[in-house]
C-alpha cells in the first residue's frame, strides 16, 4: 500500500481543469453552498459558482491558522484574502452545519468517496460533525481505487470530477 505523501506526490495534478455545472446541479441539496476558490491545480469551480450565484447562497472559505470557516460571496469577483492569500467572500460567516452542500477540493479521492488533500487538515478538522452534502471534486485521473483512509479522513456523499458523476462503491 502506499503511504499518502506517495499517493500525493502520484495524484497532484498538472493542470487546472473545469467540471461541468450541469452535473453539479443534478446533486447540490438545499440553498446553501460553501464553495472553494481553486489554488494550484485545483479542479476550477469558478464558472459553476458564478452560474450559480444567482440561484443560492455561496460561501467561500476563510483560512487561518486556528482554522478555517465559510463567509458569504455578496458578488461574483469580489473577495477578501484570507491568512494563504485565497479569495474568500466578504460577506457574514456561516455556521458550518448551516451549509446544506460543501464543494470539497482535493488532490484525490478514491472509490468509496475518501478524500486526499494536502495534509494540514483544515477539511478534515472543519468538517468533521458536518452532516450535509459533501461533494467531492478532483481531477478525473486522481479518482482512484487505492485505500488510504484512516478514521480522520474526510468522505464525500458524491464525487465529480473533470469528466462527470462518478459512482462510488460501499
Amino acid at each position: 500500500m502506499m503511504s499518502k505523501a506517495e499517493l500525493r506526490a502520484k495524484y497532484r495534478p498538472s493542470k487546472h481543469t473545469v467540471i461541468d455545472t450541469y452535473d453539479l446541479r443534478k446533486i447540490i441539496k438545499g440553498r446553501k453552498i460553501g464553495f472553494y476558490y481553486p489554488v494550484f491545480s485545483e479542479v476550477d469551480v469558478k464558472k459553476a459558482m458564478k452560474e450559480l450565484i444567482s440561484f443560492y447562497d455561496v460561501y467561500l472559505p476563510f483560512t487561518d491558522l486556528d482554522g478555517m470557516e465559510y463567509r458569504r460571496v455578496e458578488s461574483f469577483g469580489k473577495y477578501d484574502k484570507d491568512y494563504y492569500k485565497i479569495n474568500s467572500g466578504t460577506g457574514e460567516t456561516i455556521n458550518i452545519n448551516d451549509l446544506d452542500t460543501i464543494l470539497v477540493p482535493a488532490i484525490a479521492y478514491n472509490t468509496k468517496g475518501y478524500r486526499l488533500g494536502y495534509g494540514k487538515g483544515y477539511y478534515d478538522k472543519a468538517l468533521a460533525g458536518y452532516n450535509g452534502n459533501i461533494i467531492g471534486i478532483c481531477n478525473d485521473n486522481s479518482f482512484i481505487e487505492e485505500e488510504f483512509q484512516e478514521k480522520h479522513d474526510l468522505k464525500a456523499n458524491y464525487v465529480i470530477t473533470n469528466k462527470g458523476l462518478k459512482r462510488l462503491k460501499e
